[in-house]
């Protein structure tokens, strides 16, 4: 079985400012998850594995018109990414349940910053 989430809110601003002629705020939420279940043919054991990610973003994008056709894009975005994994291990027969291996490290987490420039030149409004 699966689960698939997705949110975003995105905020836009138009108008002409030093840093930027179109500002956009970006916030967005990603949330998955997703379990096996699984045996031997004819086993008792049944194995539980569940995995979970809950991705988190921020990205801010910014347009600024300058001189002479030239027009800069530029912007930063941030991600936060955590997993969590879990294992359970259960008897059919018997009814027990013990914790089992899990198959990502539990809790684990993942970052990413980054920062960009663009620069867009229109040489002439007859060149396409």
């Amino acid at each position: 079985p699966q689960v698939w989430m997705m949110n975003a809110l995105n905020v836009t601003h138009s108008g002409s400012t030093r840093l930027y002629d179109m500002a956009r705020l970006t916030l967005a939420r990603q949330y998955f998850k997703e379990s096996r279940h699984d045996r031997d043919f004819g086993s008792a054991d049944l194995f539980h594995r569940t995995e979970t990610v809950d991705a988190l973003s921020a990205n801010l994008d910014l347009e600024k018109a300058v001189n002479g056709g030239h027009t800069l894009f530029y912007g930063l975005e941030y991600i936060h990414n955590l997993v969590g994994s879990t294992g359970e291990d259960e008897n059919i027969e018997a009814g027990t349940v013990v914790p089992g291996p899990a198959r990502y490290p539990d809790g684990a987490t993942w970052d990413s910053y980054s920062a960009y420039l663009t620069h867009q030149w229109k040489v002439d409004p007859r060149v396409v």
